[in-house]
């Protein structure tokens, strides 16, 4: 067998800027309540997706209300509505007597999330229990049990109650949201682990703390809010913890709303035992944020003097780990011949849509037989391939290829022209 690595080299002068990245693919799943797509039902086109999926499945639904509980227990989905104003689901649970039924949480939410990579797009998700009965306690619009690399674009989430938004892998998860909108009563923006939100905006219904944050596993651990508005019932706080937390929000507003009490920490004097660690402290970091009315000392520019607001980004949030912004495309980092077959290896699992095929230097033509979902995509040759032979370009008329890891945008493979 011949191995050939690629060097760093060639790929930073892939990078330099003369590759398209945004694709549009053709959805696997169309949902619509009127029967023009393939089923009325979001939860019927997650059930066909394979267990333990590693390829990247994209279901598309169409304008309507549905009005159905959405388990997402597959990885690498994307969900896709036509548009937040008018794609909803929506569905009326009480977290309390869920848990008292079924004796947990996976559930209790409107969409319950098992599954790593999965992103959700242009639509609404709406948990109107408190509407209907008024009772306002804790009400799941989405409740993540366990996953990472979550993204939510471009979308509304509102509860009658609170915990609207409980993304809970308090151990691995990464979470990016934004253009979103966030309504709910108590907490109802509570992400555990690392949570990234820009361009979105927080509504309070109660005189109650908006956003709260659980990072006691790990000291590197943060929420991060920038250019976000926020606004609520006159005299709601902004956030609380129970456990150690770390806040940034930068180039926030706050309404005239907004009460005058600081970020806190709950404590129960009564009842010590039930107090959580404290072992870092305080930790509230704000920079340009300002009140639509008077400001408040409590929320001046902080932040430590060895951090710049330009560092503050989705990739520094997660410690470097994930950068869901990512913009370029994905390259192999070593290529393998042997007889007529040609394997392609990545730091990251592909996905592949259709039959791509793979041009080498030489002229000749192979073709995709195997290995979507993995790191190691293979094409196969009509003859033998010579070692000496490289890889030139992804012939993508028949098939993509792409990553199946979340991103914002989708990255396709890409071949540099001087491989």
């Amino acid at each position: 067998m011949y191995i050939k690595y690629l060097s760093l080299v060639i790929v930073i002068g892939i990078l330099s800027g003369k590759f398209v990245i945004a694709l549009n693919f053709e959805p696997d799943f169309i949902i619509a309540p009127d029967s023009s797509g393939d089923y009325q039902s979001i939860q019927q086109a997650i059930d066909l997706v394979p267990e333990n999926n590693s390829e990247r499945i994209i279901i598309y639904i169409k304008a309507g209300k549905y009005e159905e509980k959405v388990f997402i227990d597959k990885n690498c989905i994307t969900i896709i509505g036509e548009n937040p104003g008018n794609t909803v689901i929506e569905l009326a649970v009480l977290r309390d007597d869920w848990v008292n039924k079924n004796g947990n949480d996976w559930g209790a939410a409107v969409v319950n999330i098992r599954a790593s990579d999965i992103i959700i797009k242009n639509l609404t998700v709406y948990n109107s229990y408190g509407d209907l009965h008024d009772i306002h306690e804790h009400q799941f619009a989405v409740r993540l049990m366990e996953g990472t690399r979550i993204i939510f674009d471009n979308c509304r989430f509102i509860a009658g109650g609170g915990d609207t938004v409980s993304l809970w892998d308090k151990e691995k998860g990464m979470y990016y949201h934004r253009n979103c909108y966030f309504r709910g009563y108590v907490d109802f923006v509570c992400p555990r682990g690392w949570c990234y939100i820009t361009n979105s905006r927080f509504y309070e219904d109660k005189t109650t703390a908006a956003i709260w944050h659980d990072g006691e596993l790990n000291r590197n651990q943060k929420f991060v809010i920038k250019n976000s508005e926020f606004d609520g019932t006159k005299g709601f706080k902004l956030g609380r913890r129970h456990y150690d937390a770390r806040f940034y929000l930068l180039n926030c507003s706050f309404s005239a709303n907004m009460a005058d009490e600081p970020i806190y920490r709950v404590t129960y004097p009564e009842e010590p035992e039930r107090d959580r660690p404290n072992l870092w402290g305080d930790r509230y970091y704000f920079f340009n944020c300002h009140r639509k009315s008077e400001d408040f000392a409590w929320y001046r520019d902080n932040l430590p003097s060895d951090l710049s607001p330009e560092q503050i980004t989705a990739e520094w949030t997660f410690d470097y780990r994930w950068n869901p912004k990512k913009e370029t495309p994905l390259f192999p980092e070593a290529w393998s011949v042997e007889s007529n077959q040609i394997q392609l290896f990545f730091n990251e699992k592909i996905s592949v849509k259709g039959q791509p095929e793979l041009m080498m230097r030489s002229g000749v033509k192979c073709y995709y037989c195997g290995g979507g979902g993995s790191k190691i995509i293979r094409f196969k040759a009509d003859d033998k391939i010579s070692i000496h032979d490289k890889p030139l370009k992804i012939i993508s008329d028949t098939g993509i290829i792409s990553a199946s890891r979340a991103y914002l945008y989708n990255l396709p493979v890409v071949i540099g022209d001087n491989l």
